[in-house]
């Protein structure tokens, strides 16, 4: 409750400001990596409460896109192969799920219309 007050009086502000640049000065580099970070902690965070159980999904998702943009950095030329390898693993995995039960579905004698909706 007190240090309510200070934010709303604007006191709290001018504090971060002063604690922010005394980190700045002392971390060197690593402060924009550290800022950054605790800066989308606190986006998530509000993300989180306001997007509920569809948080989890696009934060994920966004973390796969992060992982790629680093790899390919980090890779090179070899991400582009790697990548489309792995496309084409789950273009697979994904056709012989739907192959399988093709075939599980004519075994059992279903109709066309559950083997083309499932």
């Amino acid at each position: 409750m007190f240090c309510g007050g200070w934010v709303r009086s604007g006191v709290g502000s001018w504090v971060w400001v002063w604690v922010g640049s005394w980190m700045r000065m002392w971390m060197g580099p690593w402060f924009r990596f550290i800022s950054w970070f605790w800066v989308r902690a606190w986006v998530g965070s509000w993300m989180r409460m306001w997007m509920g159980p569809w948080f989890r999904f696009i934060s994920w998702f966004w973390v796969r896109v992060w992982v790629g943009s680093w790899m390919r950095m980090w890779m090179g030329p070899w991400f582009r192969f790697i990548s489309w390898f792995w496309v084409r693993s789950r273009m697979g995995m994904w056709f012989w799920f739907r192959f399988g039960f093709f075939c599980w579905a004519r075994m059992r004698m279903r109709t066309w219309t559950e083997i083309i909706l499932f």
